[in-house]
């Protein structure tokens, strides 16, 4: 989005990141869920336990402990993994770089800051790239594995 010196929209672009999918979504908070509720439901019976006079040292009540603590790390994980933000853009002085959804699969488009247009397009098909760009020069840099490709951002 470009705001002038009044606060007027010049121009507004939205390009959706290929982050997680819906599924990919209800399976983590599904997840998420069925390990909070063990959790919960391990931390109630070993504190049952221990209320009841059952030492800490027993072996049932040391089982509720460990269990419970396990499914707080899952819980915790799901938690993470749903709050996750996706990065997907990257700035120069005229241009951003943003990593979406284009013809073909996942690829970086170059927005022009003044105007909202879209420059160029390029494939790249991965949703967790590692990239630069190299605006003296023109071009973007682009690891894939242990190979580097390189794309000419003038043409």
């Amino acid at each position: 989005m470009m705001l002038d010196f009044n606060g007027n929209e010049n121009w507004h672009v939205y390009h959706r990141a290929p982050g997680k999918s819906a599924f990919g979504a209800i399976m983590a908070g599904a997840l998420t869920a069925v390990a909070l509720t063990a959790a919960v439901s391990h931390a109630a019976n070993a504190g049952y336990l221990k209320a009841s006079g059952v030492p800490s040292y027993n072996s049932t009540v040391r089982f509720h402990d460990r269990q419970a603590d396990n499914w707080a790390k899952i819980a915790d994980q799901g938690f993470q993994e749903l709050a996750k933000r996706f990065k997907a853009t990257k700035a120069t002085e005229n241009a951003a770089f943003i990593l979406t959804k284009i013809d073909g699969g996942v690829g970086l488009i170059k927005v022009d800051k003044d105007s909202g247009d879209t420059l160029n397009e390029i494939l790249i098909k991965d949703k967790k790239p590692m990239y630069e760009v190299d605006e003296i020069a023109g071009f973007l840099y682009f690891g894939k594995g242990s190979t580097i490709l390189v794309y000419d951002l003038k043409k």
